[in-house]
């Protein structure tokens, strides 16, 4: 789903035995915004919800970054991962 979406530059789904997290990269907050008035952002989240996957205990935390890298390893990395 995130794919489709305009403005978004990458994603990380992370995982421990308790929790999970989703790490959602965008190239501005319109594009946050934008997507998620998408019909295909909508059935995902109820689709999501129903499932009851999530339980009580979950939050959505927005970050601006003020800095950092990545390299030529990490993409090559990324791109050897199983694909969601």
């Amino acid at each position: 789903m995130f794919k489709a979406q305009a403005g978004c530059l990458g994603v990380f789904f992370t995982r421990t035995d308790r929790h999970c997290a989703t790490v959602t990269i965008w190239e501005s907050q319109q594009a946050v915004d934008a997507m998620e008035t998408t019909t295909l952002y909508q059935d995902v989240v109820r689709q999501i919800e129903d499932s009851g996957i999530l339980g009580s205990d979950h939050q959505t935390e927005v970050f601006s970054v003020y800095g950092g890298f990545t390299g030529a390893e990490l993409a090559a990395r990324l791109a050897d991962l199983p694909r969601a």
